[in-house]
């Protein structure tokens, strides 16, 4: 038996594909998939996970964890969560159209050789997501990468 963050506890799973499976149903059952950024914006988090094996210990495995967080910037989006003005901002809203700019966090994947050393890693990473969309700073950012996904796709006139 094991103890998770929550305090439950759960039998010890021994092979790979019940490892697997208790992994991803704890991921279902804490909703991490959707966050929201301090100016309202939706984002999606999606918890990229594989059981591989463990050079050290040929009885475990070893998680190979990362987070992809996402949203993505269209105008309608941009002047609701008022990273855009629609007046001050016209032209650029004009240059953006219907184009929709993708935007990812990039965050640093991590190897773990336990499921509850996994679970940490995840639960912390998340808190860590949570501060940076939380973040006055963000609505620049957002302005800057339309201002950029205009530029390479030659949109200026």
């Amino acid at each position: 038996m094991y103890s998770d963050i929550s305090g439950s506890t759960s039998k010890v799973t021994t092979n790979t594909v019940g490892a697997t499976y208790q992994f991803q149903s704890w991921l279902r059952s804490n909703n991490y998939h959707n966050l929201l950024d301090e100016s309202g914006a939706q984002w999606s988090l999606k918890v990229v996970s594989h059981l591989g094996p463990n050079p050290n210990n040929t009885q475990g495995g070893t998680w190979d964890i990362r987070l992809e967080v996402s949203s993505s910037l269209e105008a309608g989006n941009l002047l609701k969560t008022k990273v855009l003005d629609e007046v001050e901002d016209k032209r650029l809203l004009a240059l953006l159209g219907d184009g929709v700019v993708p935007i990812d966090l990039k965050r640093q994947g991590r190897e773990a050789v336990s499921t509850e050393e996994a679970r940490r890693f995840i639960a912390e990473e998340v808190g860590s997501v949570k501060r940076v969309l939380s973040s006055s700073n963000l609505s620049n950012i957002k302005r800057n990468l339309v201002g950029q996904w205009i530029d390479s796709r030659q949109f200026f006139k």
